[in-house]
């Protein structure tokens, strides 16, 4: 992954993030636009396109002394500022926003040049794509233009009233956008605390969560003015309950937003990312443990693997048209991730390590765009699918890049798993003198980031009693290992216990140890079990 201090150079990374059509486009765009010296600029364009990484060097070798400026930076300035103009160029009518926006300044141009007919005929087809579309800000702009335009003599029979219609249908307008806005307020609230420590542990934790969701706004979906508040009202509560383990509720809001974004296929288009977050969404339902427990394998398999194919379908049709590089990222790291949980959730390792070794490449050229939660996901899921293979050094690789960088407040949940992880292999593979030293880091750790509950207790106790040789022969150890498995059972009684995500794979360990048989044996054996009741 990305460990790279210097900053990387602008013009690079903005002519890297070019998809094919946009680089042809800006290509005959500069042929237009920049009159003498196109070639340079095409050329210089060229140079960085090749590079893997920025060097100034290689550029002073690739334009040779004869056409190497004297002041690059300038020139790269304005190289940069000439593709974003392109780029502004070729997406203005990609996009409804975009469409809109170059209406509107048609209008205004028309406007002054006193054409209000043409001006109302343009205000007239604004209109009703802006409503279409759910685009508060430019209804509101679109009539503010109108209202400017009664005084003038376009036909207007009934000026006052129609003033007044307006002015309502303005302000139930203002009404819908503050609405909205109060929404996209509470969802960043609820957001960061998710990203934060993702599972609520402690009726303290609790405490910020409640004072949001009891606010008037989240009584009911009523509350919502407008479709995309709508949409973040079932958004926020889907968050809540995950983060307080309701998987119930959590697949019925989450249902619910599907259903709202399935039913304006207009909007999917023009906005594909609340898509792909909700059918990921889908996806981690279907990966958690306790759709898995409560799910037929076979039913379970068929339905994860349909939500894939939707998701990868969908971000295909959508890239085919627009050739957008954020949309294969996020279908690319949505996919990559769940598969990965979902084969690891099976005990079916080998698969897992089979996708960690196709994407780790990609994942790992692609770090610094698909995000540090997505990161880091992957770097954990990765070591504990090899974990689980009995593949012990290259999980432990995974977890030394893991410790070794500061995700500060992402997914601190993570990051703790990661320290337990990180005993376990060292316990599997016998490094005991390791494991006195990791056992009194991690308890930092974990104390540090608030997340030292009787489970976190009981199982660094354990750690700290294996670093002092306590477990001198398999009688001790064994003796060690019923003892730890009584005092997690134990614990799993205390409120919001069932928030541990590992709780299932800790004793699933736990009793491979026992039998002396493979990790993934007993997970499968134990998801038969839980299946057969079904």
């Amino acid at each position: 992954m990305h460990t790279s201090t210097i900053k990387d150079d602008p013009l690079f990374e903005l002519v890297k993030s070019l998809s094919i059509v946009e680089k042809a486009y800006f290509r005959k765009f500069v042929t237009l636009h920049i009159k003498g010296g196109e070639n340079n600029y095409v050329i210089l364009f060229d140079v960085v396109e090749a590079m893997d990484s920025y060097e100034e060097s290689a550029i002073k070798k690739e334009l040779g002394p004869k056409n190497f400026p004297k002041q690059l930076h300038r020139v790269k300035n304005y190289l940069y500022h000439q593709i974003l103009k392109s780029l502004r160029a070729y997406h203005s009518e990609t996009t409804i926003d975009g469409q809109l926006k170059n209406t509107l300044r048609d209008v205004e141009i028309l406007y002054s040049k006193s054409l209000y007919q043409e001006c109302e005929e343009q205000l007239n087809a604004a209109r009703t794509l802006a409503y279409k579309y759910d685009k508060l800000t430019r209804i509101i702009e679109i009539l503010e233009w109108e209202i400017k335009l009664i005084p003038k003599d376009i036909g207007f029979e009934d000026q006052a009233n129609i003033l007044h219609q307006l002015f309502k249908e303005r302000r139930i307008l203002l009404e819908q956008k503050f609405n909205l806005y109060q929404y996209e307020l509470w969802f960043n609230k609820i957001y960061t605390l998710c990203k934060s420590n993702n599972k609520i542990r402690d009726p303290k934790q609790l405490e910020p969560w409640q004072k949001i969701m009891s606010q008037d706004i989240f009584k009911d979906e009523s509350r919502a003015l407008s479709f995309h508040a709508k949409v973040l009202f079932n958004f926020c509560w889907g968050i809540f309950y995950y983060s307080s383990g309701q998987w119930e509720n959590v697949t019925r809001v989450v249902e619910r937003r599907h259903e709202l974004l399935e039913s304006r296929p207009d909007l999917l288009s023009d906005a594909p990312h609340q898509y792909i977050n909700v059918l990921g969404n889908m996806l981690t339902i279907q990966v958690n443990l306790s759709t898995i427990l409560t799910t037929s394998s076979r039913a379970h398999a068929r339905g994860f693997h349909q939500t894939m194919k939707k998701l990868n379908k969908f971000g295909r049709s959508w890239t085919s048209v627009l050739e957008s590089i954020e949309i294969d990222l996020r279908v690319f790291a949505n996919s990559t991730v769940h598969e990965l949980g979902f084969h690891i959730s099976r005990g079916e390792f080998k698969k897992a390590v089979k996708i960690t070794r196709k994407t780790e490449k990609l994942m790992k050229d692609l770090s610094k765009k698909t995000g540090t939660s997505s990161e880091l996901a992957f770097l954990y899921y990765s070591a504990y699918a090899h974990f689980g293979n009995g593949e012990y050094r290259k999980a432990l690789k995974y977890i030394n890049y893991l410790l070794n960088n500061n995700y500060f407040a992402i997914r601190t949940d993570l990051q703790c798993f990661t320290r337990i992880l990180n005993l376990l292999i060292h316990y599997e593979l016998d490094n005991i003198f390791v494991l006195e030293n990791a056992v009194l880091h991690s308890r930092r750790f974990i104390k540090k980031k608030g997340l030292l509950f009787k489970y976190e207790k009981n199982i660094l106790s354990f750690f700290r009693r294996a670093s002092l040789s306590k477990f001198d022969n398999t009688k001790s150890e064994v003796k060690g290992l019923l003892e730890l498995r009584n005092k997690l059972l134990r614990a799993k009684e205390t409120v919001y216990s069932t928030n541990f995500d590992e709780y299932h794979h800790f004793m699933w360990w736990i009793e491979s140890k026992l039998r002396a048989v493979p990790l993934s044996k007993i997970i499968k054996e134990g998801l038969r079990k839980s299946n057969s009741t079904i």
